[in-house]
């Protein structure tokens, strides 16, 4: 038989059975992060993944990786001001995406880019 004390506490204990599941399935998770992976092909350069700047005196073989929320970004890549490469990426929860920031050639009909990146 139970006293009229513990009533309070039995209350409080069916509450919290009939709202807990009720809040853990109302819970949202959080957008998880995704990734670029930025590989840079020229030195004395900055290059820019939206307000993420990194500036490379001399040529670099590890790629650059940047944590992003999902959604459009920019990749830029400059010299002295100038802008040599621009890209603008979808990039969804989760994922990683690989891009290369690079100087167009000469050959592919890129002559002033081409001798911007010299």
């Amino acid at each position: 038989m139970l006293t009229s004390n513990l009533w309070p506490n039995l209350g409080l204990l069916l509450t919290m059975i009939i709202i807990t599941p009720l809040w853990i399935v109302s819970v949202k998770p959080a957008a998880r992060d995704a990734t670029a992976i930025v590989h840079v092909c020229n030195s004395e350069v900055d290059v820019r993944v939206d307000d993420h700047f990194v500036h490379i005196e001399e040529r670099i073989f590890e790629p650059l990786v940047f944590a992003l929320s999902p959604g459009t970004h920019d990749l830029s890549m400059s010299r002295s001001g100038e802008l040599l490469y621009h890209e603008k990426f979808e990039i969804r929860s989760g994922e990683e995406q690989v891009l290369t920031a690079w100087c167009p050639s000469p050959a592919n009909g890129f002559s002033a880019a081409a001798e911007a990146c010299r």
